[in-house]
């Protein structure tokens, strides 16, 4: 009885001892971004802005708080020229749209592995994800299409083609689409058509059936930036950006003033806007609509901008084939800037967006 007990006793030993084994030998994933370490100290980061850099087909990683750079991501193919990005919180996914290669390229956020690819029409340019209706919209510059993507699926729903005459009568054959943004709620998409140095047209989609629904014209060379129910159109050639109340159709409701206004964000109290051409950058209160801060950028063609999460650290982006700088300043509570930090994150910085 006794051997018996003891045989029992050494297989159970024997068993303990094997799975410590094997917990040891479990694959150790690589840590994720979130996590960093300084002064010895292990911190999570869940504030981060991303570079995509055109000439380097690589997007750069920065520590919004520490303002580092902190990871240099290369995608896929040596051909690659990543232009505009997007992230999903929901997914907790970044995409990126490839210019060269008809690709979106899927990345998990919390360690910027690629996951997968989204196959598109050729040209990506400017996108919008919205996780309300878990879809990703994506303009198609040379193709002059949008690629309406599902985020369940992976697939595009559709391809939408640019307005017809009938639907537009003054577009032409010179029109393509260019930005795109997706109201909060989800119903519309806005998307800008690039129509000529002198018109483009405010173009506005039902995301459920797809359709044009509406649309306005406006000056040369038109971006957009949804804020709430108000619609922000810089017009570069036109040197304003135009404000449309979309909280019922699409009513224009006033006008601000900025040499070859472009790149446009935001955060809770304040609108903040690139003069690409003038090189300056103007910060408008969103209520009043009256500018607080106008300076003078130290590179040119301030390009992109973006915002961290709580709003206090912008990104600019200053867009060249011989550029790699990317800026980063404070906003203070008034609105002002304060450069905080100059970056070469790689050749021809483009496209910026938070993650958090």
């Amino acid at each position: 009885m006794k051997t018996i007990k003891f045989l029992y006793t050494l297989m159970a030993f024997a068993a303990i001892i094997l799975i410590i084994f094997s917990c040891e030998q479990e694959p150790v994933n690589d840590p994720p971004i979130s996590q960093e370490f300084e002064n010895g100290s292990k911190v999570q980061v869940h504030d981060l802005l991303l570079v995509a850099n055109r000439e380097s087909g690589t997007i750069s990683i920065i520590n919004a708080k520490t303002m580092k750079k902190v990871r240099q991501i290369k995608l896929p193919k040596s051909n690659a020229q990543p232009t505009y990005l997007a992230f999903s919180k929901k997914r907790n996914q970044l995409y990126v749209g490839d210019f060269a290669t008809q690709s979106i390229w899927v990345y998990r956020a919390e360690n910027f592995k690629l996951e997968g690819r989204i196959p598109i029409q050729k040209g990506a340019f400017h996108m919008w994800v919205n996780d309300r209706i878990d879809q990703l919209w994506v303009n198609n510059i040379i193709s002059k299409t949008i690629s309406v993507i599902d985020l369940n699926s992976y697939k595009a729903l559709k391809t939408i083609a640019l307005p017809t005459k009938k639907q537009i009568p003054r577009i032409t054959k010179n029109a393509v689409q260019h930005d795109v943004v997706i109201s909060p709620r989800g119903d519309r998409a806005f998307v800008t058509i690039l129509d000529g140095p002198s018109r483009s047209y405010v173009a506005v989609y039902d995301t459920q059936t797809l359709r044009l629904r509406a649309s306005a014209a406006v000056g040369g060379d038109a971006h957009t930036f949804i804020s709430d129910n108000r619609l922000y159109v810089p017009v570069q050639n036109n040197n304003k950006i135009v404000v449309f109340d979309v909280s019922d159709g699409l009513k224009r409701v006033s006008a601000l003033s900025l040499e070859s206004a472009h790149g446009i964000t935001a955060n809770k109290d304040f609108l903040i806007v690139t003069g690409i051409q003038s090189n300056r950058i103007k910060v408008f209160n969103k209520k009043s609509g009256k500018a607080v801060e106008n300076i003078k950028t130290q590179f040119n063609t301030p390009h992109n901008v973006t915002v961290n999460k709580d709003g206090t650290t912008l990104l600019v982006s200053h867009s060249d084939k011989q550029s790699m700088k990317s800026v980063l300043y404070r906003i203070a509570p008034t609105g002002k800037l304060k450069l905080s930090k100059i970056i070469n994150t790689g050749k021809n910085p483009f496209g910026v967006v938070s993650v958090y």
